[in-house]
């Protein structure tokens, strides 16, 4: 079940961009890196955040590549955040990991340079895996699917290199939420990220 997410993405991702060919649309593939912010916010005890570096990997289809009168693209993404270590102050020490699977739009504003804002949104599921171990020794473990969406904005940098735009951007994302031992948990994060598109 760890990597039903993964196999997913790949398999989403490969659909994606053979279907993006047969269309008047430029596909791409992407990948992703930055810091998330990562908060695991549960009933009865502080929040507990933690910055925490992620990855992740896409394939999309852009429409603007043909149509400058559609600023439009999409794409599917896998994303992998490491697991949570910090402790809480609140009598339990706690760990969570999540790793989502997102169908996310762009938005991009057009402008007669490089340099091209855009506004960000996604919807699709987390996998959240929480670890709950109370200093009186009792102890919970769960995983969870949950729904999950994202609102974002940032810039995109059109041909940076041949075929390859350079992106920058802020997102939040919340990821449901999950009950393990004695208190429920909302899980979310605030990610600023660096990034590259390649186009075919």
């Amino acid at each position: 079940m760890n990597k039903t997410l993964l196999l997913a993405a790949v398999g989403a991702s490969f659909l994606a961009v053979n279907s993006a060919q047969a269309v008047n649309v430029a596909p791409y593939v992407g990948v992703k890196t930055g810091m998330s912010m990562f908060e695991n916010d549960p009933s009865g005890f502080p929040k507990q955040d933690e910055n925490l570096w992620f990855g992740s990997i896409a394939a999309g289809v852009d429409f603007q590549a043909y149509n400058p009168d559609a600023p439009y693209s999409f794409e599917i993404e896998y994303t992998y955040r490491p697991q949570m270590k910090k402790n809480h102050t609140g009598g339990a020490d706690v760990k969570g990991q999540s790793r989502s699977l997102m169908l996310n739009g762009y938005y991009e504003f057009l402008t007669e340079n490089q340099v091209r804002p855009f506004a960000s949104a996604g919807i699709g599921w987390s996998k959240n895996n929480r670890k709950v171990r109370y200093y009186d020794g009792f102890g919970d473990s769960k995983s969870a699917y949950d729904l999950t969406w994202s609102l974002g904005a940032g810039v995109k940098i059109v041909d940076v290199a041949p075929n390859t735009d350079g992106i920058f951007g802020y997102r939040y994302v919340d990821m449901g939420e999950m009950k393990t031992g004695l208190s429920k948990a909302e899980i979310s994060s605030q990610e600023i990220y660096a990034g590259i598109n390649y186009k075919f």
